[in-house]
């Protein structure tokens, strides 16, 4: 059977039941703050993507909200439709730990869709480093025999059960609370986001000239897109993120998220540079395919 613990841990100076209790509280405030982190970035960047979007006239989410409540609505409900659904989205912090005994190791399983959280447990003076996989070769770094005392750990570990939580004992972190407030040191800089803009922009623009239903394939066509952007399509890039940057808040506060514009006000202030743009210039494949038969 092929097993694949990329995740796995193990855990040190832990000897009983209670000194398992003592750490598990000691680092449970510190998950939980690297979790509000999390959402704080992310809800920072989604309500100024919608206050940009209301400053060059962008249509977007909620547009009879404020930047800053639609952000957090859709927050709110994507994490509430994956907690009904029991599926993953890009707002799910959960955390589990799942800990095993394995004669006299005390091994773990770490389970979060985030970077921040995982680095603050690895980083704990408490865990080192325990993974193991037997469908390719042992890490780097790591000798055939200490490879292979982690695969009878492991399946040690896993001697009475296949589910991690039947072995042991878990721990979880979730339904962390969305902030009442934005953090603004989060916010990206002008030109960035200028950026990000016009690439999403022309990315749209070349999936509407040459994405075949049926036919093409997505990731194929993105790639394209981003090789147009960076060929063909340069120039209107940078036409594109000139006259998004000038039209974009370079210091964007709270309080500035809270405003509601109208249908009109949102017409006003669309860019003509968004409208004025070449059509793109097929690339790769579809250049191919295009001058093969032009018909398509």
């Amino acid at each position: 059977m092929s097993t694949k613990l990329g995740n796995g841990l193990r855990i040190i100076g832990v000897k009983t039941l209670q000194d398992l209790g003592a750490w598990s509280e000691k680092i449970a405030p510190e998950i939980v703050q690297a979790q509000t982190g999390v959402l704080d970035r992310k809800l920072a960047k989604l309500a100024l993507r919608y206050f940009d979007a209301d400053c060059i006239g962008f249509t977007r989410t909620n547009q009879d909200l404020s930047p800053f409540a639609a952000a957090r609505k859709e927050i709110a409900e994507e994490i509430s439709t994956g907690y009904r659904d029991s599926s993953r989205n890009q707002y799910d912090v959960d955390f589990s730990f799942c800990v095993m005994p394995s004669r006299s190791l005390l091994l773990a399983l770490i389970f979060t869709e985030f970077r921040e959280v995982r680095e603050l447990v690895e980083g704990d003076p408490n865990i080192r480093e325990y993974v193991y996989w037997n469908n390719t070769d042992a890490k780097e770094g790591i000798s055939q025999r200490a490879w292979k005392q982690r695969e009878i750990a492991w399946d040690r570990a896993f001697a009475l059960r296949d589910l991690p939580v039947l072995n042991g004992i878990q721990f979880t972190s979730d339904r962390i609370p969305l902030p009442d407030k934005v953090r603004t040191e989060y916010f990206l800089g002008v030109s960035e986001r200028a950026a990000e803009y016009a690439t999403t922009l022309l990315t749209s623009a070349y999936f509407r000239a040459f994405y075949i239903d049926g036919k093409s394939l997505i990731g194929a066509i993105y790639r394209e897109s981003q090789d147009y952007i960076k060929g063909p399509g340069r120039n209107a890039f940078e036409m594109l993120k000139l006259g998004i940057e000038k039209a974009l808040n370079p210091d964007v506060k709270f309080e500035d998220l809270h405003a509601v514009i109208s249908e009109d006000e949102r017409a006003a202030r669309r860019l003509p540079v968004i409208s004025d743009l070449p059509p793109p210039i097929p690339v790769g494949r579809t250049a191919q395919m295009l001058a093969a038969d032009p018909a398509q």
